[in-house]
């Protein structure tokens, strides 16, 4: 009896489980701890960030130490009087000898100040020391070229990490080329014109992987602040991807790089980015109405992306933030029925401008982004979220096929783990419907993008459904397929079943 009953009290305890990361993997992403998928593992807990925090605490050693070798050398003298000015050590009695004798206390004080200045600029803190260092002597420091010798050294030496150098490489010679590869593959099999698809492939093959500098301009200096930075992002003018090594810290799963990946290339063909530059893959025509650039987009799925059954992908005003407001919710003034037209519409923004507004049968004309004015289409390119959402898509397509082929013996616990790494350690909360930004919310990301992936869903072994959700397969359209913020009967945003 005691065997029966307590396999009774078991089963219905795991089966809920399960069913709970079926409709709810966001949740899992969220909680805290470390896990393990076979690939890698990934932590949400603050506690556990030990690399950042030991490469942070290396810093002034290390460069205090590199400025007492500098500036003892005669040729150095230079520096030595600046530093001694700057900081008014030219006062201290220890320091009336450092010309003829580069040692002694005097050289400690200002291996002490320049290391100094180098930690509160390394790590973004502002500006330097602002009472005791005038700014104007201030730039006589940063800009000689010895500080900056000493700077390269230092940052360079922090870069030594074995751990994340041998993840780098992994990153590089294996994860990148394995997933650009995939994407050529996906894009291949979707896209139907020959001349279109083409172009697309070509760019996407031109894509090289720049390193984890994450760092942007040519004049920039990368800082420790750099280092630990948790980002990756593609540039469309050099066709390159750069991975910043702060997101080797605390996540080294594979299932989070292919993600990263597939979504940073993505963004090379995404509804913005196709149409810009000289070797362009595809042309909106300048009389483009979102619909009929929805509609022809060569990866039909951005109209169910739009769907508040999906990503829920909408527009936004210029500017990036979506002003939540008196009418609707949204802030906006009521558009005149004249101009409001049920699915597309235009309503005057003040100042004589028409601006394309976006809305449902139900609720015609609600005004939903103030986007680009109507003529010429701005191609998606105005704080439009379906950019980031279709860039989603794509990376969840991917990301399955890759873990098939490249880790075919995970069990389903690691399975589990992998799909909550991929945005573990990155969790927004709390959040309230759509953001406002030009990303979705990262549930409706989890829960509604990555979670309704057949394949994903199957290896996890869910149920092929979930009641108020679809999978957005090319050339269907999701409910409320013009991406309108959900909205209570007051008016103001709700919070969408997956979403905290």
């Amino acid at each position: 009896m005691m065997k029966t009953f307590v396999i009774a009290m078991v089963f219905p305890f795991s089966v809920l489980a399960a069913d709970q990361v079926c409709e709810d993997l966001h949740r899992l992403t969220c909680a805290p701890g470390t896990y393990d998928d076979g690939t890698g593992s990934a932590t949400n807990s603050t506690t556990n960030r030990s690399t950042g925090r030991t490469m942070m605490d290396r810093v002034p050693a290390l460069a205090k130490e590199k400025f007492l070798e500098t500036l003892k050398k005669p040729e150095n003298a230079q520096f030595r009087r600046i530093l001694r000015t700057a900081s008014g050590l030219s006062m201290n009695p220890d320091c009336d000898t450092i010309d003829e004798s580069p040692n002694g206390p005097c050289l400690d004080l200002l291996a002490d100040t320049a290391t100094d200045v180098m930690g509160r600029a390394l790590f973004g803190t502002g500006s330097v020391s602002s009472s005791s260092i005038p700014l104007d002597m201030l730039m006589y420091i940063t800009d000689a070229p010895v500080y900056k010798e000493v700077l390269r050294d230092v940052v360079a030496a922090v870069r030594q990490d074995p751990a994340q150098q041998k993840t780098e490489a992994k990153l590089r010679d294996e994860v990148f080329p394995r997933v650009r590869e995939l994407l050529i593959k996906k894009v291949s099999s979707l896209v139907q014109d020959e001349a279109v698809r083409k172009k697309m492939v070509d760019k996407i093959r031109d894509i090289r992987f720049n390193g984890s500098a994450c760092v942007q301009g040519a004049n920039s200096q990368e800082t420790i602040s750099d280092l630990l930075t948790t980002n990756a992002f593609y540039t469309n003018n050099s066709n390159t991807f750069t991975y910043c090594s702060g997101s080797m810290l605390s996540n080294t799963s594979e299932f989070q790089m292919v993600h990263t990946i597939a979504h940073e290339l993505s963004h090379s063909i995404d509804p913005c980015r196709i149409s810009q530059g000289p070797a362009a893959p595809f042309a909106y025509a300048k009389t483009e109405t979102q619909e009929t650039a929805e509609s022809r987009f060569p990866i039909p799925v951005l109209s169910c992306l739009r769907g508040t059954d999906s990503a829920n992908a909408y527009r936004t005003p210029r500017g990036g933030a979506l002003p939540y407001g008196n009418i609707g919710g949204i802030g906006l003034p009521k558009p005149n029925s004249e101009t409001a037209s049920p699915n597309y519409g235009f309503f005057n923004y003040g100042g004589g401008t028409s601006y394309p507004t976006y809305g449902t049968a139900q609720t015609p004309g609600m005004g939903v982004g103030v986007a680009a004015p109507a003529a010429p289409f701005d191609g998606f390119c105005q704080s439009d979220q379906v950019n980031e959402a279709f860039c989603d898509w794509m990376a969840y397509e991917v990301l399955p096929e890759y873990m098939k082929h490249n880790h075919p013996k995970l069990t389903k616990q690691q399975l589990r783990n992998g799909y909550s790494n991929v945005w573990r350690g990155n969790c927004q909360q709390p959040e309230a419907g759509n953001n406002g930004g030009t990303h979705p919310t990262q549930a409706r990301r989890v829960d509604y993008l990555l979670l309704m992936q057949p394949e994903v869903r199957n290896q996890l072994g869910c149920p092929a459904s979930v009641d108020g959700r679809v999978y957005c397969e090319p050339g269907k359209t999701a409910a409320g397929g013009l991406g309108m913020p959900l909205q209570s009967p007051n008016g103001s945003p709700v919070t969408p079943k997956g979403e905290r």
